[in-house]
């Protein structure tokens, strides 16, 4: 089938076609929902991540084509959607959890532990290093609310929006205001 016949297709169509392993139809697919990855990639992105937010939405698309079934009663379109806009979300997660990670390790560490081998090979760049860790957690720490804090807590350990208004006696809208928030001050940090 010519790339030109496949631009006529439905969304569903070239997905059943992509699942049986036309990779022509995966190319349609992928320059069709490019702009709906891309947008949703910006609506998570922080500073220097765009790019690697639309390599995981893209991630997510391919997953949707070789899992959609149209028996299931949802387009495609919708379907995908929803797959591209959770793979992000979990890559934004998994960021968020490895800098939190990185700063509670290096300032959970007493310089004894630092300066006796902890892998790096000069103390001055391991004290430096603990230093702005220090600095950005601190910073970031006073920048928070105590309710953008708890709804941080949360979310980072993996809660849903409802789950964690629900916990904080608050309303899913005022929790999405408050990860908007999260988002805006840790961009400004980078």
């Amino acid at each position: 089938m010519s790339d030109r016949s496949l631009d006529s297709l439905s969304d569903e169509a070239l997905a059943e076609l992509a699942r049986g392993g036309c990779g022509a139809a995966v190319g349609v697919i992928v320059v069709r929902m490019a702009p709906v990855v891309k947008s949703i990639a910006s609506k998570h992105r922080t500073a220097g991540e765009a790019d690697d937010l639309a390599q995981e939405g893209m991630i997510g698309l391919l997953n949707a084509v070789g899992s959609f079934d149209p028996k299931n009663g949802a387009a495609f379109r919708t379907y995908a959607t929803v797959c591209i806009g959770n793979r992000i979300i979990s890559a934004v997660r998994k960021n968020i959890r490895g800098i939190e990670g990185k700063l509670v390790n290096i300032s959970g560490a007493d310089d004894a532990d630092l300066l006796s081998g902890g892998g790096a090979d000069d103390p001055q760049n391991i004290i430096v290093g603990q230093a702005e860790a220090d600095r950005l957690m601190s910073a970031l720490t006073e920048s928070l609310s105590h309710f953008e804090g708890d709804v941080l807590r949360l979310y980072l350990s993996g809660e849903k929006y409802s789950s964690i208004a629900s916990q904080l006696s608050s309303t899913y809208k005022s929790v999405d205001n408050a990860m908007q928030r999260i988002r805006k001050k840790l961009r400004s940090f980078q």
